[in-house]
């Protein structure tokens, strides 16, 4: 009988720990919550770039995504709801496409944002990308497609998900949209 319950402890142990080893996969993105963003530049496919000034006095949905991550075009549609939304009530959705690569490696600067365009384009989205985010996405430890980070008006990372969760995301933007 002891050997039955010592057999079920390491089972069940060797159970947990690969979720275990998951949470801390993300720990350093999930640590990134209630910091200051860290300094960005994200480059706009209009030509524009955007700073942390840029960003101050808006509600920010930065989704660091990649044009052929299969959970990210899921999620894409529903972003631009979001920001169909909550525009209008200062919350600003951004896609910052980030890991792209081609035959040869990661792409160069015209090539990303031919690539961000394209994608762009071919589903008719009105919210805002930027391309070749590789930076953004290391300052923010992101170490998985999709990463969401939701930014309050003065700068602060007041979510973080790795994954997309609907619900949640938009109760925390609906939230911080009405904080003045």
């Amino acid at each position: 009988m002891k050997q039955f319950k010592l057999l079920l402890t390491v089972g069940a142990f060797a159970l947990a720990l690969p979720l275990v080893a998951q949470q801390n996969q993300f720990a350093e993105t999930y640590a990134m919550k209630g910091k200051p963003l860290p300094k960005v530049s994200l480059n706009n496919i209009n030509g524009k770039t955007w700073t942390n000034a840029d960003l101050k006095g808006k509600v920010v949905l930065l989704d660091v995504f990649a044009t052929w991550c299969g959970p990210c075009k899921a999620a894409a549609p529903k972003l631009q709801a979001m920001h169909n939304e909550l525009a209008s009530k200062g919350v600003m959705v951004i896609g910052a496409n980030a890991g792209e690569r081609g035959a040869s490696g990661p792409l160069d600067k015209a090539a990303y944002m031919t690539k961000t365009k394209e994608y762009v384009a071919e589903h008719k989205y009105t919210y805002a990308f930027t391309t070749a985010a590789d930076d953004v996405a290391k300052a923010m430890n992101v170490k998985a497609f999709p990463s969401f980070f939701i930014i309050d008006r003065k700068g602060v990372i007041r979510e973080v998900f790795v994954g997309f969760n609907e619900a949640a995301i938009r109760k925390t933007l609906v939230a911080l949209a009405a904080e003045k």
